[in-house]
Order: structure tokens, then sequence, then C-alpha cells
């Protein structure tokens, strides 16, 4: 099933400050191992090798656009990056992860804000992501941070309906690929 796609446009973001003893930083070497650790699982099956190969290795990543969230105590509590495809004036939130044992303490929106804050202050015209209709919070957590549903297939009014349901929102704008509001979806 293809996933679900979402578009923000690079219209100014609201502030998302992180709570207290958190900071940002972006990748050093040997955080592929954390990386795996929180990705594994919710954003598919990864290997040292394939972060090395796949995120690394990818001309639109580079290491100082991943993002990791480090904890108080300094271990590393969540990752997200901001994909750049030279190609392209669309900036790519991609790969957003809290480690489990971090999960529900808010650290979302600061987390993802930072990429999608990135992309925009290197010019994208808008900022894409891509994700499964299960990931309830993390839907939630993009439309709180103005991304809106992307309909590119027939049959995505009918699944963005449910998604809605399952968040109790009863109504949200629809936009094409360049943010442009197409529809509202209500059910």
């Amino acid at each position: 099933m293809k996933q679900l796609k979402m578009v923000r446009p690079a219209s100014p973001l609201a502030d998302f400050p992180l709570p207290a003893g958190y900071s940002i930083r972006t990748y050093r070497q040997g955080d592929e191992k954390t990386w795996v650790k929180i990705c594994n699982g919710p954003l598919g099956e990864w290997t040292e090798q394939e972060f090395l190969d796949r995120m690394l290795g990818d001309p639109g990543v580079a290491a100082g656009e991943i993002y990791f969230l480090i904890a108080p105590d300094g271990r590393i509590a969540g990752t997200a990056t901001a994909q750049m495809r030279p190609d392209s004036d669309v900036g790519f939130l991609h790969m957003v992860g809290i480690d489990e044992e971090f999960r529900g303490k808010g650290l979302s929106k600061p987390m993802s804000a930072v990429p999608v804050r990135y992309s925009i202050e290197q010019g994208r015209d808008v900022v894409w992501l891509s994700t499964d209709e299960w990931r309830l919070p993390a839907i939630k957590t993009y439309l709180d941070l103005g991304f809106r549903p992307l309909l590119y297939a027939p049959d995505m009014h009918d699944r963005w309906i449910g998604v809605l349901k399952e968040l109790k929102i009863n109504s949200i704008e629809a936009v094409d690929e360049s943010a442009a509001v197409v529809d509202v979806l209500k059910y």
C-alpha cells in the first residue's frame, strides 16, 4: 500500500521549544548505532551499513542535515532528517523517530520542526513527507506543524477520512504538490 504524503508551504513555522535540558545537534561519526536503534521497527529494518549507504550515501542528505535530539543526560532521544534533493525546490522531512524510552514527553514537535525550519531557511518552496496511516501520533504532530494531506492517488481521499476519524478531526484542507488548497476533507 502506498504511503500517505503530506505537504507544507514554506511559510514561517511557529516556535516549538525543547523541554528544559534537551538540545539538538547534527550527526557525528558513530551515531549510526543509536540511529538504527531508534528507527528500527517504526521506520523499517535498518543496519548500520544501510544507514551509511542509504542516508549518508544519499546525495540529498548531508551529515549536517541529520539531526539528533539530546536528552539532559547526554543520550540520544530522537532523530529527524532534512532531505534536500539537489534537483528540486522541495525539502523533505525524513526519518523522524523518538527513542521508545522518550516517547510521550512532547519531543516530536520540536524535533520535527528543526529540519522543517532548515528546509525553509534553505529557500525550499514546500516541505514534503511520507508516512503510514497507522502512525497516528506522528500524523497529528505533522498536522500541528502545518502539513496537510496530499491527495495524489484515487484512494487517498478515503484513507485520509479514516485517519481524520481516528484523530477526531472533523475537517482539514487537502493540498496539491505546491501546497495550494484543492479540497476540504470532512467526515
